[in-house]
């Protein structure tokens, strides 16, 4: 699935999710839309699983990015609004009705068909559709390709989202 996604799409990319760090318990936690839901797991268990063999590393590679903007738009109270944003989704479903949805709003913008209500994106959420909304909530917004739906590859190619480290895991 992977690979079609980032053949779909152009990119380089088919999974994106949004990464946090909580100075309370010192750790980094990647937010992610997953087929089981919206999840966050510390990004050290990504990376390099959990020891236990419960949780493997990850097999692609990781790339952090940051938006231009992030820093500036950011205040303490926008960090709050964020993250109670996107810890709210948790569990919110990944449902497979949701990529039909964007099948045809893909197939509506290339027709260029106005959007039906119906298609529009709701509290079920793909990969970049859950980081866009959480962006949103800081007045960031990932201009996206017009294919229907806000891919990984819109991220990927926004002149203000820099790579800011790869990450290599230990397998």
């Amino acid at each position: 699935m992977p690979h079609l996604i980032e053949f779909a799409t152009n990119s380089p990319f088919s999974h994106i999710g949004f990464v946090i760090r909580l100075e309370e318990i010192d750790r980094v936690m990647l937010l992610e839309a997953l087929p089981s839901g919206v999840t966050s797991a510390a990004l050290s268990v990504v990376v390099n699983g959990n020891g236990s063999g419960a949780q493997r590393p990850y097999r692609g590679g990781l790339v952090l990015a940051r938006h231009d903007d992030f820093a500036k738009l950011v205040t303490a109270q926008k960090l709050h609004e964020i993250s109670e944003f996107a810890f709210d989704r948790f569990g919110a479903p990944y449902a497979a009705s949701e990529i039909v949805k964007i099948a045809l709003r893909v197939l509506a913008g290339r027709l260029n068909i106005k959007m039906p209500r119906l298609l529009q994106a709701d509290d079920e959420y793909i990969c970049s559709e859950y980081v866009g909304a959480c962006y949103q909530k800081v007045g960031i917004s990932i201009p996206w390709n017009g294919l229907g739906f806000l891919a990984p590859s819109d991220f990927a190619s926004d002149p203000k989202v820099q790579p800011i480290a790869v990450i290599a895991n230990a397998a």
